[in-house]
This record gives C-alpha cells, sequence and structure tokens, in this order.
C-alpha cells in the first residue's frame, strides 16, 4: 500500500507530530539528504524513536520500509 493510502486510512490515529511528519513528507519527500532516520527526525524537530513509532503506526516494519 502507497504512503498516501496509509496516511489517509490511518489518519485519524494521528497526533499533532505525527501530522507534522506528513506534512514535512508530504512537501519534502525523501530527498538523499533525509536518508537516515535520524537526520529525517531533525529536520522535522522529532526523535528517531517518534519517526519509528510513526512508521509502525502506518503498519509498516521499520522506517526502511516507510522510505520505499
Amino acid at each position: 500500500m502507497k504512503f498516501e493510502n496509509r496516511v489517509q486510512r490511518y489518519q485519524h490515529l494521528f497526533t499533532k507530530t505525527d501530522k507534522r511528519i506528513v506534512n514535512y513528507i508530504r512537501q519534502n519527500g525523501y530527498s538523499d539528504a533525509f536518508s537516515t532516520i535520524n537526520s529525517l527526525a531533525h529536520a522535522i524537530g522529532t526523535s528517531p524513536a517518534t519517526m519509528t513509532r510513526f512508521s509502525h503506526k502506518l503498519d509498516y516494519e521499520n522506517f526502511q520500509d516507510l522510505k520505499i
């Protein structure tokens, strides 16, 4: 299932931070500069643990699966 489909399916579970993550990804996509969980979390202003929880909330096994 594509990222946008998962967002629509699970958006009722999102926190404010989750919404910030979605907005950032929609606006910026995944550039090479944000190839790691740490760099993306830093750019969004959250933690790598939050990024992992967000990935799980969208039913991905891990952050790497979210990026594909």
